[in-house]
């Protein structure tokens, strides 16, 4: 009879911890009966060395059940499983230029910032002062020959 790779793979973990812990001695039997419990762990991403520190560390001086105890801390130290990180949003993006967008934002290559404080105050006064000019022309205040710019 052919055992499968995983499950001889467990197996012989379990029967490995005898030589790191002579009082966690099993035989063929119990180790191929405990041997899913260590695939439900590599599943869950715990590397042997974690397996065998879980199993190991901290044992009480009188084990009655070597079986017994293995079994209790392969289901109660069972690790959880991470979840697989969900895939990014893809970032929003400008759709003249391409260049990437922070959320809610607007790209600052194709449309040019709000004008600053001094600049509105500029361009405030260069439109009374062109108002001005236009209404003395037309008022006749000054002669139309007067300023060839104009």
């Amino acid at each position: 009879m052919s055992v499968p790779e995983q499950l001889r793979s467990a197996t012989e973990l379990l029967l490995s911890l005898g030589t790191r812990e002579p009082r966690l001695t099993l035989g063929t039997a119990e180790a191929m009966r405990l041997a899913p419990l260590v695939g439900q762990w590599r599943e869950a991403g715990a590397s042997d060395a974690q397996l065998r520190e879980a199993l190991t560390g901290g044992l009480p001086a009188h084990i009655l059940s070597q079986p017994g105890l293995l079994a209790d801390r392969l289901r109660r130290k069972l690790p959880v499983r991470a979840p697989s990180p969900e895939p990014r949003p893809p970032r929003p993006e400008c759709a003249d230029c391409g260049a990437p967008l922070a959320p809610g934002s607007r790209c600052r290559v194709c449309v040019p910032p709000p004008p600053t404080p001094e600049a509105r105050g500029f361009r405030a006064a260069a439109r009374r002062g062109r108002a001005l000019a236009r209404e003395a022309l037309a008022a006749g205040a000054v002669p139309g020959d007067a300023c060839p710019a104009i």
